[in-house]
């Protein structure tokens, strides 16, 4: 079930990013795309991580250089800002 959530989730953020990446700091981006997998660049480029689909946290944080609770509150906030700017 929760695999399935998540890719559901993936598909929504895939679609919206272009809308509300202008409300996410670069460093919000980059969790949530490594996260999800998303094939999502535009503001990427100065993390320079290497990935092959959907990461854990505890590995996102090792590439970033992050604690894996830290990668947690800062996912939770960008998808806070998600849910604000997309269910308006």
């Amino acid at each position: 079930m929760a695999n399935r959530a998540k890719k559901t989730d993936k598909n929504k953020l895939e679609l919206w990013m272009p809308f509300i990446e202008n409300k996410l700091t670069a460093r919000e981006i980059v969790i949530i795309t490594l996260y999800y997998g998303i094939e999502y660049r535009n503001r990427m480029r100065s993390f320079n991580v290497e990935r092959e689909g959907p990461m854990s946290l505890q590995k996102i944080g090792k590439e970033i250089g992050l604690s894996r609770e830290r990668v947690r509150q800062i996912k939770n906030r960008a998808l806070c800002k998600i849910a604000k700017y997309v269910f308006l």
